[in-house]
C-alpha cells in the first residue's frame, strides 16, 4: 500500500507567490510527510518550481545545473535572489522622516 502524503503541495509561481512564505510551507510539507532525505527533498523542490523560477534557479547555479546542486544551496540560491534585504539608510529616513497625520492618534 503506497504512502499517503499529507497537505497540497503547489507549484512555486514567483509572479503569484511569495518566496519567504512558500518556503516555510515545502518545509512543513517536507515535516509531515516525514521527507528527511536531501535527494528526495531537492527532487520535490525542483518538480515544484514553475518554469520561470526553474530557469531562474538554472542561471543562479552556473556553472552547475540545479540538479547536481544540493537541497540546501538551492535554497540558499534562491533565497538571495528573493528575500530583500533593506537598505539601512532608507529604512532611517523613513523613520526619522514620519510625522503625526491630524487622523492619527498618539499611539499610532
Amino acid at each position: 500500500m503506497a504512502d499517503r502524503n499529507y497537505g497540497m503541495l503547489l507549484e512555486f509561481n514567483p509572479s503569484i507567490h511569495e518566496w519567504d512564505i512558500y518556503k516555510a510551507r515545502i518545509e512543513q510539507y517536507f515535516i509531515a510527510n516525514k521527507i528527511e532525505e536531501t535527494l528526495r527533498k531537492r527532487a520535490i523542490i525542483l518538480n515544484s518550481l514553475s518554469q520561470e523560477a526553474f530557469k531562474l534557479l538554472s542561471n543562479l547555479c552556473v556553472p552547475e545545473v540545479p540538479q547536481n546542486v544540493s537541497y540546501d544551496n538551492i535554497i540558499k540560491h534562491l533565497d538571495s535572489y528573493y528575500v530583500s534585504t533593506k537598505a539601512v539608510f532608507v529604512e532611517r529616513y523613513k523613520f526619522y522622516s514620519a510625522s503625526k497625520k491630524s487622523s492619527e492618534s498618539l499611539q499610532e
